[in-house]
């Protein structure tokens, strides 16, 4: 983006709402990079506005601080070598020759170590996205320009070490070196000349790059749930009916290796909870031989549902939407076929359909690393793991529920609620439910992790988390309540259900247990109607309370004797 067209994005935010308030964090002159990071939020969110506070010049350190005592709820923290000692800047006459360099390391060390400790706890009030040095210190060090020397190849490990150490934190994300590197060349990005006139480091062109980078990791565009490959020249090379199961390879002996190494990314995928699936055109009997070598690149059981048959492909599309229960613009379809592509997008026009191209290693390759961005997620979690085997159990818990007595078989599931009311900053599972779940969601209300932390701040609020399993399988944490108590009365904001947990009346003892522990005899709901939260309008129905949109609806304890006896066990988390 240019600075032009920057500026004309934040002329015409200028008078639009402030949803985002945020903290840039540097040692160096800011000049143009709030500017363009407002622009990229401005140009992703339109009729939306992001405030960016800025802190002192020359003073990293004690910008930490001043955005910890802000009233921001996002800090960027943007460092270059100045800020971890000045002699690796260009605005310091300091020497760093040969004598000076074991020091320099040294006092490096230690501003590393005093940035990760205020930097952790900053952490803790807000998110932080984290920018390390992106313009070198080429002048520093004894050898040719051609040679690392020592003294750089230390600095550079220091660096790491404290990167490593922030980027376990589940609220810290470190802008990756290799993609800003693929955006914006290293001998492109500084300006002397600003550096030395004004303080500030980049080239404009840097500065955008490295703006886009930012907005992407603390606003990260949603997460596809699942993904259906082709089988034929895309999970294996060759036709398996044709060559039969043993002949099919993905090797880097048989020159099929792509295929190999989309085996591999699929696996990864799996094994972060990522939905896969099987739509080919194809004879059964060998489709599942081959999915059953020994050699493959991922557990065959990865894959459910698998549909093979010479049916149109949108028809099995259809099929594993419905079994997943997510709807098509949380999908990607993989096939080498664009004919069948362009089939499948004309019925499903939300899905996304990548073509796999076998032939082409650099298109193949831009392929996987496009499924690392679609699929990427910041921390892998428990449910994560569970989500696949919870698709599994619920497709034979609906066959087996059937038409019969419902309550006779719930009270038969050896069910247990776990419920936990102690507030977890560490814990980014409740948030993920309350900015993903639509259908059971009291009023569609969406947090940041910004906000979302302040509340757990608050003694006043109360966050409850409920998790469930049973004969079945565990489906780990899918309820969440939130609200606070006031003048008898508990005020619940934020009500919501993952659609896994459905038909088990998990509700009904959730709000069984509001009354118990609030002690209240009401209870009002700060609801509002969607378009997708007809679940939750229809158990407001069993309660006897109209789902009128738009309003608060109030409780009373008498409402429980509607739901009836409740079937579950009910145990309460412990530290």
């Amino acid at each position: 983006m240019k600075l032009n067209e920057a500026l004309k994005a934040v002329g015409a935010a200028r008078n639009l709402p402030v949803q985002q308030r945020s903290f840039l964090v540097c040692g160096f002159e800011p000049l143009h990079l709030p500017v363009f990071l407002q622009a990229e939020y401005a140009s992703r969110f339109v009729g939306q506005a992001l405030g960016v506070e800025v802190g002192l010049f020359g003073d990293v350190l004690g910008n930490v601080e001043r955005a910890l005592q802000s009233q921001a709820t996002l800090a960027w923290v943007v460092l270059e070598w100045g800020d971890l000692d000045a002699r690796l800047g260009l605005r310091s006459t300091g020497s760093w020759s040969g004598p000076r360099q074991a020091e320099i390391v040294h006092d490096v060390g230690q501003q590393l170590e005093r940035l990760r400790e205020r930097v952790e706890a900053l952490a803790e009030r807000m998110p932080v996205v984290l920018a390390p040095p992106s313009v070198g210190f080429a002048l520093a060090g004894q050898t040719s320009g051609w040679q690392a020397s020592e003294f750089e190849l230390t600095l550079e490990l220091e660096l790491a070490r404290f990167l490593v150490t922030l980027a376990r934190r589940g609220q810290i994300r470190v802008l990756h070196p290799g993609r800003l590197a693929a955006e914006s060349p290293a001998a492109l990005r500084g300006d002397p000349r600003m550096a030395l006139a004004a303080g500030f480091p980049f080239s404009l062109e840097h500065a955008s790059a490295l703006s886009l980078g930012l907005i992407e990791l603390a606003f990260p565009r949603p997460v596809k749930k699942g993904l259906i490959t082709d089988l034929d020249d895309t999970l294996w090379a060759g036709i398996v009916g044709e060559m039969g199961p043993e002949a099919v390879s993905w090797s880097q002996a048989e020159r099929t290796q792509l295929h190999g190494l989309y085996q591999s990314s699929l696996r990864q995928l799996s094994e972060a909870g990522v939905l896969l699936a099987i739509a080919s055109k194809n004879e059964q009997e060998v489709a599942v031989a081959a999915l059953a070598r020994t050699d493959l690149g991922l557990d065959p059981q990865s894959f459910f549902p698998v549909l093979v048959g010479w049916g149109p492909k949108s028809e099995a599309v259809t099929a594993i939407l419905r079994t997943w229960n997510i709807a098509a613009d949380a999908v990607v379809v993989v096939d080498d076929s664009r004919m069948e592509l362009e089939e499948i997008r004309r019925v499903h026009p939300d899905i996304t359909c990548l073509e796999f191209a076998p032939k082409d290693p650099q298109k193949s390759l831009a392929l996987l690393l496009e499924l690392r961005d679609l699929f990427g997620k910041p921390v892998i979690l428990a449910e994560d793991a569970l989500r696949a085997a919870s698709i599994r159990s619920g497709a034979a818990f609906a066959a087996e529920k059937g038409s019969g007595d419902l309550q006779g078989f719930l009270a038969g599931l050896g069910g247990t609620l776990t419920i936990d009311a102690r507030k977890r900053p560490d814990d980014e599972r409740l948030l993920e439910l309350l900015n993903k779940t639509n259908q059971f969601n009291l009023n569609g209300a969406r947090l940041s992790a910004g906000e979302w932390l302040r509340l757990l701040a608050d003694d006043a609020y109360l966050v409850i988390g409920v998790a469930y399993g049973d004969r079945y399988g565990a489906l780990g944490t899918i309820g969440l309540v939130a609200g606070r108590i006031e003048s008898s009365r508990l005020h619940v904001e934020h009500w919501v259900l993952s659609c896994r947990a459905f038909s088990r009346r998990i509700e009904d003892h959730m709000v069984a247990y509001l009354f118990d522990q609030s002690g209240c005899e009401h209870i009002r709901l700060c609801y509002r109607s969607t378009a997708k939260n007809k679940p939750f309008q229809e158990f407001l129905g069993r309660l006897g309370a109209a789902a009128e949109p738009d309003r608060l609806i109030d409780l009373r304890r008498d409402a429980l004797a509607l739901l009836g006896a409740l079937p579950h066990a009910v145990v309460l988390a412990r530290d």
